[in-house]
């Protein structure tokens, strides 16, 4: 941030600003104790008038009744006030300006000529009184002038008064003005660079996000046009796995499958990470057993575990539901990563789920879920970059292990979905225990409901029933199937497939071709491509269903991209279910059965 040139402007212009105001502020400060001073120098010169007019008048009643018989008495009296007045005409002896400096000589004259009127011998009382009158006629024009001058400090206090009021006024104003100045000419430009600033970056967030989803985009179409090759390929094999095969022939389609679900497996993981980074991915809410979850998720690691001698173990806690709420998919995609993880780093020994409940934030119960191996454990120095994509653990040796690296990324992307938290503990040579805990809720229902359309565009386990009721079909009418797909080996797959099941299948290759052979025949069930030409699956599903008579066709959804999205456009289309890419006889079969009478 110090190097970016907005700050540089910003912290340029507040120095500046900070510099204007404080030179007002100074400006404002000087002014304001010069009028302190001024008010204050007036207030002592009236304070010195009126006490050198008190006394003087004192000194003048005093003069007034001395008569020339107690001379004496009087003449005491009269020194001891021309001393205190003596005193006020002493103070600020070194001052050069002051109005009542004259008015203090004046006072001195008079001062000697009264010493020198007490000091005489007067011949006879008439002399006395006559020198008495001139001094007294001398003392009320001192007294006069003290007063006038009284009067003129007064006047000039109000006027000081007054122009002390003007000049903090006129300071304010200038103060008000060059802060406007300082808003205008050194803030407004930064305000409106910054404006610019953040225009131009909400600008690149906006074509960030619109870049972002056209990568998931981009990945979503890629995922599906990869995954369609890849559909004909593993359901290929899987026909031919059926026929009679030599040992070697058998051999090598069981790597060749094994290969297909590795890069299937692959193309998941990036599709779901994308959609992760792009927040489109949602969980399911849903009620499922703990225990068949991790009993199904053991299963399909049985048979590697068998052939490496790892013995695969699952221990609940008592205290552990059996059904729970939340994503059993996602919550099976976790374990199966942490699983792949362990078998792929343990070479003997076994492999050890355990559940349990833990207190966590807000005296809230946690599930913690424990996965443990006897494997080769991991570095110390390895562990904090352990969950970021795209990492993996060397061996001993640098040999790379397969796969992504994205596993566990993916896996600690889901945790923190589902409001939870995880972390791994490691001895090298003694194995590694990978923790994840996610908030326990349960709803008190005894079985799962009936599940949702998928979410994902993986192999899942289908629902036992389809997601509508849909309605009876004629028995007497046979079952007839339509397959409406654009791709040629799709095409030729689901032949063969029908023809193993027993049923014939029409083809369409289009949407548009799908709608027309749907006025001509009437179907029972319709395998639907999402993406096709013409018409797409969605557009074809809706005119198909509109121009139906009152026996509607079963539509069923059949792509390898589908998103939460698109399952919500399938049912709003009026699709009754889903089947994934890649095709298998058994998935066929099964969601046939399930709309046949």
């Amino acid at each position: 941030m110090s190097d970016s040139p907005i700050y540089k402007m910003v912290n340029k212009r507040y120095l500046l600003a900070l510099s204007i105001i404080f030179v007002l502020l100074l400006g404002h400060y000087f002014s304001y104790q010069w009028i302190l001073e001024e008010d204050s120098r007036l207030h002592n010169e009236l304070i010195t008038g009126s006490e050198l007019l008190d006394n003087w008048s004192r000194a003048s009643f005093l003069l007034y009744f001395w008569e020339y018989k107690d001379r004496v008495i009087t003449r005491q009296k009269i020194e001891r006030q021309m001393a205190v007045i003596d005193s006020l005409c002493s103070e600020g002896r070194g001052e050069q300006q002051g109005l009542f400096s004259p008015i203090k000589e004046q006072s001195k004259q008079l001062l000697n000529s009264i010493h020198h009127f007490a000091g005489q011998n007067f011949p006879s009382e008439w002399a006395f009184k006559l020198q008495k009158q001139n001094i007294l006629h001398k003392t009320e024009g001192l007294t006069f002038s003290i007063s006038r001058h009284i009067f003129t400090i007064q006047s000039q206090i109000e006027a000081h008064k007054m122009s002390a009021e003007k000049l903090s006024l006129i300071l304010l104003i200038a103060e008000l003005i060059f802060l406007q100045l300082i808003l205008i000419f050194l803030l407004r430009p930064v305000a409106r660079k910054t404006d610019a600033l953040f225009r131009k970056l909400e600008r690149e967030k906006e074509e960030a996000v619109n870049a972002n989803n056209a990568k998931s985009l981009y990945l979503s179409t890629m995922s599906h046009e990869i995954r369609t090759p890849l559909n004909g390929v593993l359901a290929m094999t899987d026909l031919l796995m059926e026929t009679d095969l030599s040992f070697e022939q058998r051999d090598y389609l069981g790597i060749i499958q094994a290969s297909g679900r590795d890069l299937l497996s692959v193309i998941s993981d990036i599709l779901d990470f994308s959609r992760l980074e792009s927040n489109q991915l949602e969980l399911m809410e849903m009620n499922f057993s703990l225990k068949q979850l991790l009993e199904k998720v053991l299963e399909n690691f049985e048979d590697e575990a068998r052939d490496k001698g790892i013995q695969l173990m699952y221990y609940s806690e008592p205290e552990v539901p059996e059904y729970i709420t939340g994503d059993p998919k996602r919550l099976s995609q976790i374990l199966v990563n942490l699983l792949s993880n362990a078998l792929k780093f343990t070479r003997d020994g076994e492999i050890f789920i355990r559940t349990s409940i833990q207190s966590g934030e807000n005296d809230n119960n946690e599930i913690l879920f424990a996965v443990s191996d006897t494997g080769m454990g991991i570095p110390e120095d390895r562990l904090e970059s352990l969950f970021q994509p795209f990492k993996q653990i060397r061996n001993s040796v640098e040999k790379r292990f397969e796969g992504t690296g994205l596993g566990l990324a993916l896996s600690a992307r889901l945790v923190k979905l589902m409001s939870g938290s995880i972390w791994v503990e490691s001895e090298i040579n003694k194995g590694s225990t990978f923790y994840f805990s996610i908030p326990l809720r349960t709803d008190g229902q005894m079985a799962p409901p009936r599940r949702p359309l998928p979410a994902v565009d993986e192999d899942v386990t289908l629902p036992e029933e389809p997601l509508v009721h849909a309605p009876e079909t004629t028995a007497t009418e046979g079952m007839h199937i339509l397959l409406a797909e654009d791709n040629t080996i799709n095409q030729r797959l689901m032949e063969r497939l029908m023809e193993r099941i027993g049923y014939k299948l029409d083809i369409a290759r289009d949407g548009r071709e799908a709608v027309e052979m749907a006025r001509k025949k009437r179907y029972n069930i319709i395998f639907m491509d999402l993406q096709m030409p013409e018409l797409d699956g969605l557009q074809a599903t809706r005119q198909i269903l509109s121009e139906a008579p009152e026996n509607k066709p079963f539509i069923i959804a059949m792509t390898a991209n589908v998103s939460q999205e698109d399952r919500d456009l399938c049912l709003q289309a009026g699709m009754v279910d889903y089947i994934a890419k890649p095709i298998s006889l058994e998935k066929v079969k099964e969601m046939i059965s399930r709309f046949e009478k």
